[in-house]
């Protein structure tokens, strides 16, 4: 029988274009919790228990978005393994710092380890098979979903998403002064009557001291 040999070679830009694949995926993800923090979770919530537990909402939604970094990428690149190593280098990226020290696991999970760490491998090979399919799925649709993308120039098309992650971070940014200024407006004004009547009751001790010592002086 013969031997099925499969090699995959990057060049250094393929590399480097990977590299920029797994950056935009970890922003993405770090953008998701500032625009919508109720959503967010981090992968050990999983494990935590029920009440930190990720709704099903917000695990699609996680994956939406690897998937929807998958599709620009693949427009962007146009080269399947740029993209897929670049997704899954990226998920890699966000969990390693629990494979290689102990101290960046949660105290809560540090009984539970090995099965964070099986759930940190089930996210990379999930976000790999999210990967792929977003992979499939643009060449598949790229004679009819994307005919309008295709007419515009890759300039234009990073300019568009530029734009639109732009207004993203002011929206978070509003979003955050909203909510501090919402906590402000919420205070409560009041007067510290506690202290105000210990201060009246020391004066009116002096007063009736000081009555008892002008008496005093007018019998002698």
């Amino acid at each position: 029988m013969g031997v099925i040999e499969i090699t995959v070679v990057f060049s250094l830009a393929e590399l480097g274009q990977s590299f920029l694949i797994s950056i935009a995926l970890i922003y993405s993800l770090k953008l998701q919790r500032e625009i919508f923090p109720r959503s967010y979770f981090a992968i050990g919530d999983i494990i935590k228990g029920f009440q930190y537990a990720p709704t099903v909402k917000a695990t699609l939604l996680r994956i939406t978005i690897i998937f929807i970094v998958g599709l620009a990428g693949s427009y962007l690149f146009n080269e399947p393994k740029i993209i897929i190593f670049g997704l899954t280098l990226g998920s890699f990226l966000i969990v390693w710092p629990g494979f290689v020290n102990e101290e960046n696991i949660n105290i809560r999970l540090i009984d539970k380890k090995f099965l964070l760490y099986t759930v940190f491998t089930l996210f990379i090979v999930i976000t790999y098979s999210v990967a792929n399919f977003s992979v499939i799925f643009y060449n598949f649709s790229q004679d009819f979903l994307f005919i309008y993308l295709r007419g515009l120039q890759k300039e234009r098309l990073i300019a568009i998403i530029l734009d639109g992650l732009i207004w993203l971070a002011i929206i978070g940014v509003v979003n955050f002064v909203a909510s501090y200024l919402s906590k402000i407006l919420d205070g409560k004004i009041y007067i510290d009557t506690a202290n105000s009547d210990e201060s009246t009751e020391v004066d009116l001790e002096l007063e009736v001291v000081e009555m008892k010592e002008v008496n005093f002086e007018k019998k002698n």
